[in-house]
Parts: structure tokens; C-alpha cells; sequence
């Protein structure tokens, strides 16, 4: 071991020794927590942390530091909401909205197996989304007689908008093609009815009528 350190050296050489002690310390944790309990499941009193930090001689600042931001409390969570100006997506609003983004996608997918389609979200913030399609169409190369799958230009064939009232999630679905209506008529039916308690205001518009009641006017 040299008798000298560089000046240039002293950030590097401290840090270096403060990651050995880290990694020790961490190894020490580690064989006390097998020594406490079994399982990752169980659960300890935050004092009970505080105390094992201490043997380990990590300040309890940094702990409680951690926790609030690991584990903040709803106060913590209201105000933060509050600063960052934010619109409060309920649980329930994202189970449902991932039930007909999945599962409309999934019936799309079936339905017309040589298109593609993806969804995307709209509103990211409220979770609306929208479901795109690219038609697909087998041609016959002329040179090896086999057939390939092309693609066109994409277009929106549904929209799935939501809105609150009353404690429950109001859903708009604005279907755009009619191939689509038909291959999602039982699907959607079906999911309105499963989820139903869980809806407001439920209505389904379809934007592909060519004999509209003022056409012409």
C-alpha cells in the first residue's frame, strides 16, 4: 500500500471504501434478515427496521428518507397530486379500461386475421384510447407464385372514451367502420354487461352510416 495520495485521487479512493463498507454492510443485512423470519411475505414493525438500521449503523434519517419515498402517505400522495397539478386515475378507471383494450384488441385480432392492429392511448392522462388498423391483403408474386400479405395505410376504426359522474366510470364507444361494429357487436355487449355496476352513462356511436337522415340537405 502506497504512503501517499494523490489529491486527485482522495474522491475516488473514499468512495471506493464507502462501496466496500456498503457491500459489507448489505451482506450483514442480508444474514440478519434470514436469522429474523422466513418467508418474503412477513411483515415487521417500522421500529423494528429503525433498530436493525442501527446495529448496522445506518442513520435512521436515511431510512425514514426512503420510506417516504418507497412507501409515501396518502396525505403525501394528496399533496403531491396537488403539486404536480395532476388528474386522479381511480384503480377501477384502469382495470376497465384495460379490460376493453385488451380484449376488443384480442377480437379484432381474431376477426380479421390479415390485418394488424395496435391501441393507443388518446387521452394518456384518462386512459381513452383508441384502436388503429392496417389492412392486410395476400398478393401473388408473379415470379414465385407465392403469396405475400401487403399492407395500407392505416386508419382509426374505434374509439373508447370515458368520462366520470356520480362515483361511477361513464364509457363512449365511436365505432368508424361497420366490418368492425359487426366483429365486436357480441364482445362488446358482453363486456358492458359484466362490468355494468361499475358504469355511468354507457352509449355506443357508430360514424359510418352513409344514409344519414340530412345527407343532402
Amino acid at each position: 500500500m502506497t504512503e501517499f495520495i494523490k489529491k486527485s485521487d482522495l474522491e475516488t479512493v473514499l468512495s471506493g471504501a464507502a462501496a466496500l463498507q456498503t457491500r459489507e454492510v448489505n451482506a450483514r443485512a442480508i444474514q440478519e434478515l434470514r436469522g429474523i423470519a422466513e418467508g418474503d411475505n412477513v411483515e415487521f414493525p417500522v421500529e423494528v427496521v429503525y433498530e436493525l438500521a442501527d446495529t448496522l449503523l445506518i442513520p435512521r434519517e436515511y431510512v425514514k428518507k426512503y420510506l417516504d419515498i418507497k412507501s409515501p402517505s396518502r396525505e403525501r400522495q394528496r399533496q403531491t397530486v396537488i403539486e404536480l397539478g395532476a388528474t386522479v386515475v381511480s384503480s377501477v378507471h384502469t382495470d376497465i379500461m384495460n379490460v376493453y383494450s385488451g380484449e376488443i384488441l384480442q377480437q379484432l385480432t381474431e376477426s380479421f386475421p390479415l390485418d394488424k392492429f395496435w391501441v393507443e392511448l388518446n387521452q394518456p392522462h384518462l386512459g381513452d384510447v383508441g384502436f388503429k388498423r392496417r389492412r392486410g391483403e395476400e398478393v401473388e408474386r408473379w415470379f414465385s407464385r407465392r403469396k405475400k400479405i401487403v399492407y395500407n395505410s392505416y386508419d382509426l376504426v374505434m374509439e373508447i372514451k370515458t368520462g366520470s359522474g356520480e362515483g361511477k366510470l361513464g364509457v363512449s364507444v365511436n365505432i368508424h367502420r361497420a366490418d368492425v361494429a359487426e366483429a365486436c357487436r357480441e364482445k362488446l355487449v358482453e363486456i358492458k354487461n359484466r362490468l355494468g355496476k361499475f358504469l355511468g352513462e354507457y352509449s355506443v356511436h357508430c360514424s359510418y352510416f352513409e344514409d344519414s337522415p340530412i345527407k343532402g340537405i
